[in-house]
């Protein structure tokens, strides 16, 4: 107070007064008190610019507009004392300037009086991002929060707070760009351009993007510990700063040894029961691995077209006659189809097996059968044997290949006159049969299982490669 009674034009105090002003309160306490006796000193609001205080009311320090490179205009003081209103100069708002001009969060030292414990952060130092955007809470002590308005280590954004970014800025073209907030990263749906590498978000066939890393770290990559980064470049996971092999195959199926331990993906136990790895370790009670059709029956077993006739032992039956509905089962799922979801008889009359049903009519709405009677009220014959040829006529037709149409003996001598001598030979010459014996395909016998699994490998490339064992 005495350095404000002093310092008054009006009041004209001499500088000896002054002096003794100030040796009489140092001795009575006076110093310490406003003149009505009862406030004290370094108050916001009292209109004198105290310690800690950038102005306070009418008392700027001297500063203007002008003075502050702003133009013209009025300068005040912010309520709270805390920094320069300049809202009412007539510059631009410039960030570097250390004064927070509308629409910058901060400025410089200007932190609008802002602390890490006054924004829930803890303790610790809170400064200002280069590009007054907003807040750098590195140095505060608490973890990242997402939710809180302020954008912290990990975090793209965090509600208002976009750390200055636009549709524009991440080459996303105009819209409204958006936090999400539940993972504080940035929502795009509302942009109208396509992303890109480096845009901070996430794009399709990405891993990461910038520091936007999908919350996963060095150790769910499987790593003891370390800085998990992302390649700038292809936007994929950056570990060269991950700490320690990983002691399990943390990915089934990347081709790579993670754990270096000489086995790779499902060849490695420990993908034993992951999918789709799981059945690669499974084995049939009833089919040896030096079984001429072992490699086919276990390539469908493996890639879920078939289920064995067994689960508990596991078994195949290849010895069994292959029934004309299981047959279409197999095809449908190695065709990559899904079953159809019409009524059970709405093309056959004959089909009682919920189970199966389904792929016999998902065969007729593909055009690879009609059955013995063509729909409506149709037959198919589903629990008889898959006779040979009709086995060719199936598998061309669901192949979409064309019938053979050279010499009706030109690859077997005991089909000229069948009714699938073009299939049968086109099947021959597509390499997916060799007949049962040397020019003999034996077009009117009934199909075993273990033919049936050999035609379906063959037919659509099916194998247990993946398994890598």
């Amino acid at each position: 107070m005495m350095d404000w009674i002093c310092k008054n034009e009006f009041l004209k105090i001499s500088a000896g007064l002054c002096s003794m002003l100030f040796a009489f309160c140092a001795t009575s306490g006076c110093a310490s008190e406003s003149l009505g006796g009862n406030q004290t000193s370094e108050v916001c609001g009292n209109n004198i610019a105290e310690e800690g205080e950038s102005c306070d009311g009418t008392d700027l320090r001297g500063e203007t507009c002008e003075a502050l490179g702003l133009g013209d205009g009025e300068l005040a003081c912010r309520a709270d004392c805390s920094g320069f209103d300049a809202s009412e100069c007539m510059s631009e708002p410039q960030c570097g300037n250390n004064i927070a001009e509308e629409g910058e969060t901060c400025d410089g030292a200007d932190l609008k009086g802002k602390t890490c414990e006054s924004l829930g952060l803890g303790d610790g130092e809170l400064a200002c991002r280069a590009d007054c955007s907003g807040f750098e809470v590195t140095e505060c002590m608490s973890e990242p929060q997402c939710g809180n308005n302020i954008a912290e280590e990990g975090e793209a954004c965090d509600g208002t707070d976009l750390r200055g970014q636009t549709c524009e800025s991440l080459g996303l073209g105009d819209g409204v760009l958006a936090c999400d907030p539940d993972t504080c990263q940035f929502d795009t749906s509302e942009c109208t351009g396509e992303g890109g590498c480096g845009n901070g978000v996430i794009d399709s066939g990405e891993s990461c993007d910038g520091s936007n890393l999908d919350g996963e770290t060095c150790e769910t990559q499987g790593f003891g510990s370390g800085d998990l980064a992302c390649d700038p470049t292809t936007c994929q996971f950056d570990t060269s700063e991950c700490i320690g092999i990983p002691d399990y195959e943390t990915d089934c199926q990347d081709g790579i040894d993670n754990d270096q331990d000489g086995d790779t993906d499902c060849a490695d136990t420990d993908c034993m029961n992951v999918a789709p790895c799981d059945r690669c370790w499974d084995t049939f009670d009833d089919v040896d691995s030096s079984h001429w059709a072992y490699d086919s029956i276990r390539a469908l077993y493996v890639n879920l077209i078939t289920d064995g006739c067994s689960s508990s032992p596991l078994a195949y039956c290849h010895e069994d006659d292959q029934t004309r509905k299981a047959f279409a089962v197999f095809l449908v799922r190695a065709m990559g189809e899904s079953p159809s979801t019409v009524s059970m008889n709405a093309y056959f009359d004959d089909l009682t097996d919920p189970a199966t049903s389904p792929y016999v009519n998902k065969l007729y709405e593909l055009g690879v059968t009609n059955g013995y009677e063509a729909p409506p009220n149709g037959t198919f014959g589903p629990d008889d044997p898959v006779e040979r040829a009709a086995a060719a006529v199936f598998l061309i037709r669901a192949l979409n290949e064309t019938p053979y149409t050279g010499a009706e003996d030109t690859f077997f001598d005991d089909v000229a006159g069948c009714y699938a001598v073009d299939e049968i030979n086109r099947l021959a010459q597509l390499g997916i049969t060799s007949g049962r014996e040397p020019r003999m395909y034996y077009p009117y016998e009934d199909l075993y299982r273990s033919e049936g699994a050999v035609f379906i490998a063959r037919a659509f490339n099916i194998t247990d490669d993946f398994c890598g064992f």
